[in-house]
Formats: C-alpha cells, structure tokens, sequence
C-alpha cells in the first residue's frame, strides 16, 4: 500500500520522487550510523535535518493525496459493491492532524524524532518516519470498522484493489490533463455476478476512457445475460488461444 503511493505521487505529484529518492537515501545513511553503536545525537543531527526536510514533503503530499481522494474510493468501492460502506484514510507515523502543509509536517517530523532518539540509540535502527507510513483501507460492517485486507473476502479485497486503481487513474487525468488507458487483467476473478455486471458499467462510461481488460472465459464478461447488450455488445474483442491472436 506504501508503495502504492509511491507510484502514484512519483507519477503525478512534481518534485515528489526526488524527495522520495533524498529521503530513503538519508534513512540509509542514517541507518549505518546507528548501527555503528556508539552514534549519539551530534552524530545523527547533520542526517536529521534532510530527513525530516525531505520526509515533510513525502508525508505532505501523502496526507493530501488521500484527503483529496478518499470520498471518491469510498463512491467508487460502493459502486462496485452495491452500497457497502469502505474507507481510505493516511495512518501516517507522523501525526500532522487536519494541516497537511511541509511546514507542519517538518515541525511534527522533527518532534517526533526527539521522543523516539534515545530508543533509535538503543535499538540501533530509525524508528521514525514516511518510511513507517500505511495507507488504511477498511470496510463498514454491522460492527464497525473493520481492515479490509485481515477480515474482507477475496470479493472485497479485490474490490477495494479495483476502486483504488480507478481512482489512480482519475489522479492522472486530474494531473496531468490526460486520459490514461486502464489495464485490467482478470478483474472479475473473485467476483460474483453482480458486482463483475456493475463495474463494467462503471467502465462503460466515458469518464473512464479507453479501457484494457482480460478475461480467461467469455462468460465472465457475458454474465448469463446480466449484462445489457449496449456494455457489451461495443467492445472489441480479441481471443488468444495457442499463441494466437484473433480479433
């Protein structure tokens, strides 16, 4: 999930990767110095100052990525699943609250490593940070709140996997002013009728674009019948079999 956001805020997000790539170079660095076993707090002041410079700018643009996008995977994931409640939310390790600017992310970042430094010192290892950071998905239960990835089924799973990459590809065309192509291997696997028929109509509809998807019999895309002709009967269709292609 961490690297999913590295992916889509490298991509989209300007000066987002260079940040990334200072950061988890510092943390390196840093890393071999504890290790050391005699660091102390001069030893480490020099890498603290770009860490938290750079991290700030990962855990900004983190925080605001999911706040901007967060009501939409929930649309999306309750689309697809026919009303079920999901959310996103940032469980970052640096606690910035409802200010997702660099400069309260760098004041917090560097709070945060004064109250862990006697333990890094101990245990040898940075234990605070962006590279410490979890995107949390969880779906709405009679419950409560529950982790999609520990308690949904493989349907749910591969729900919230799906809204999440739709929802990428709507962060590209916000960005970048562009309509991306999606590719979709296998996407119904796991999925019942129901939500295979309701994602693509979802697919179906303009906003998305040009759409890519695989499926290993064509069933899963006819859905017995539960599919309006005017989802299916458009697409373009290519069947590969013993090495072949035919359109």
């Amino acid at each position: 999930r961490r690297r999913f956001l590295d992916i889509v805020l490298s991509l989209n997000s300007r000066g987002y990767l260079e940040a990334l790539q200072r950061y988890r170079h510092v943390l390196r660095q840093r890393n071999a110095v504890l290790r050391d076993g005699r660091a102390d707090a001069a030893a480490l002041a020099p890498w603290d100052e770009v860490l938290v410079q750079s991290g700030a700018r990962i855990i900004a643009d983190r925080a605001a990525w999911v706040r901007d996008y967060a009501e939409r995977y929930a649309a999306l994931y309750a689309a697809i699943g026919g009303g079920a409640g999901a959310d996103m939310g940032y469980d970052g390790d640096v606690a910035t609250g409802d200010d997702v600017s660099e400069t309260a992310a760098a004041a917090a970042f560097a709070a945060r490593l004064e109250r862990v430094a006697s333990r890094e010192l101990e245990r040898c290892m940075s234990l605070a940070g962006p590279h410490r950071d979890d995107l949390s998905l969880v779906m709405q239960t009679a419950d409560g709140p529950v982790d999609l990835r520990q308690f949904g089924s493989g349907g749910q799973v591969r729900t919230g996997a799906i809204a999440l990459r739709m929802v990428e590809a709507e962060t590209v065309r916000r960005a970048r002013g562009v309509q991306p192509l999606l590719l979709l291997d296998d996407v119904f696997a796991e999925l019942d009728a129901g939500r295979s028929r309701r994602i693509l109509e979802l697919l179906g509809s303009a906003a998305h674009g040009q759409v890519i998807l695989t499926a290993p019999k064509e069933s899963d895309v006819l859905l017995d019948g539960l599919v309006a002709d005017s989802v299916v009967a458009p697409l373009a269709r290519w069947r590969i079999a013993a090495g072949h292609v035919d359109a």
